[in-house]
């Protein structure tokens, strides 16, 4: 295993981290790793003594660095979160839309029943009367007279008085 120049190596929580001494950024590393640096010369930089500010500067720089990729991550999360409400949002504009064309099948469907429910009565009727269509005309015409001429007969019944 080949690692960078390491400037030390810290522990923060239970991680062990090796500085780069290059840029100074923070790179995890196993304990075998650790050890072997340390077994080379490499300072622990979380020592009291005159590494300490060092440590403190490297640890100060190491949650800054953690600081950015929690602010990443944040962004990251508020980007997803904000593509999956739009897709929310698209998918419930569809099944509104899904719901309203549904709907106004149904309404379309119930309309055109009425219709042909009204001309199945009406060839119903007409099936019905067909065969008895000239008499029913002839009473029909017949009451019709008899009832005008006794309206008339009673008014002038009435009027004579």
């Amino acid at each position: 295993m080949v690692l960078p120049v390491v400037a030390g190596v810290i522990l923060i929580g239970s991680t062990w981290y090796a500085v780069n001494e290059a840029d100074s950024k923070l790179e995890e590393i196993s304990n075998e790793a650790k050890n072997a640096l340390v077994d080379a010369g490499t300072p622990i930089l979380d020592k009291l003594g005159e590494g300490l500010g060092t440590g403190l500067e490297l640890v100060g720089q190491g949650i800054g660095q953690i600081g950015e990729g929690i602010g990443e991550l944040g962004s990251d999360l508020g980007t997803g979160l904000l593509g999956l409400g739009s897709e929310l949002a698209e998918e419930i504009g569809e099944i509104g839309s899904d719901l309203g064309t549904g709907a106004l099948k149904v309404i379309r469907g119930a309309g055109v029943a009425v219709i042909e429910g009204a001309e199945d009565i009406v060839d119903y009727a007409y099936t019905r009367i067909a065969p008895h269509r000239v008499p029913a005309v002839t009473a029909v015409t017949a009451i019709t007279i008899y009832i005008t001429t006794a309206v008339i007969l009673f008014k002038k019944i009435k009027n004579a008085n």
